[in-house]
């Protein structure tokens, strides 16, 4: 069987393990072009995190020593009148070992050796986050002056974004000349937005709120194949609606949730939440 690699990239609390624990049950139950196909090697890990879905909760970050889990799942894909069998190999890093990244310029040989068999990755944003940090407002900065403060500000998420993808660029075209690799960008808890935001589309979320990477998606589209999709695991917030539990609880899980993503033809909605994984493979193709 061929194995694919897809990362999944992100921040704290980007949404990376609870979509993983979604796909999961999505890919367990057969509910999708995604079925498994065999025993997972971390089957544990996977039922953790989905178990919390399935009892009305999101799953809690990664934390402590576990920074990192390569999830290897055999599957089979329904492609077209054919049953494709691959390895889907899914690291789940935490978001805080991705910004230690940022912060030093450089990753481990560990990473090295994980990056030359990626196929594609996920990039995640989560949608009203208290861990996004907004761009610097310059010109209420400069009115500060002179009494600027000594603590510079957290760098803006945008500014990371930007620089994670350049970096990706760059792996990609070291390793994978001969194609444009494919990177999603998954704007999760779409869920969240006012119904006018939602309307407009996922892209249109992307350039309104982080204009910068917005701009260098666009300049960068001659080396990578970028799609942007958004994501709602369950179609609401177990935190801020106790009705909602209670509804999500009596209903299938399994139905819950959606992707969003623009086409030449408008905005389109799937129920198949391993969407974004069969276009980051390349299995999938979207008009």
């Amino acid at each position: 069987m061929q194995e694919q690699t897809v990362l999944l990239v992100g921040g704290p609390d980007s949404g990376k393990t609870n979509y993983l624990g979604r796909l999961w049950l999505a890919i367990r139950d057969g509910v999708g072009k995604i079925e498994a196909d065999g025993v997972p090697n971390d089957l544990e890990y996977l039922n953790q995190i989905a178990g919390f879905l399935l009892q009305g909760h999101f799953a809690p970050r990664l934390s402590g020593d576990v920074t990192r889990n390569k999830v290897i799942i055999p599957v089979k894909i329904s492609h077209k009148a054919d049953t494709l069998r691959h390895t889907l190999i899914v690291p789940d890093v935490a978001g805080e070992e991705w910004m230690s990244i940022y912060r030093k310029r450089g990753w481990s040989d560990e990473w090295e050796k994980d990056f030359s068999s990626v196929t594609g990755c996920l990039i995640f944003v989560r949608a009203e986050s208290a861990a996004v940090i907004p761009a610097i407002d310059w010109m209420a900065w400069a009115s500060l002056l002179p009494n600027v403060p000594q603590e510079i500000p957290d760098i803006p998420t945008q500014v990371v974004l930007v620089d994670w993808l350049q970096c990706l660029r760059s792996v990609f075209v070291e390793n994978m000349a001969s194609y444009r690799p494919r990177v999603g960008v998954i704007v999760a808890a779409y869920d969240l937005l006012p119904d006018d935001q939602k309307e407009l589309g996922p892209e249109a979320y992307l350039r309104s709120n982080f204009p910068l990477f917005w701009q260098f998606i666009n300049a960068a589209d001659d080396l990578l194949d970028i799609r942007v999709f958004g994501t709602s695991i369950v179609d609401g917030d177990f935190d801020a609606d106790p009705d909602f539990r209670e509804r999500f609880l009596d209903s299938s899980p399994t139905e819950a949730g959606y992707v969003k993503y623009a086409s030449k033809t408008g905005l389109q909605t799937s129920k198949d939440l391993g969407l974004p994984i069969l276009w980051a493979m390349g299995v999938e193709s979207i008009a």
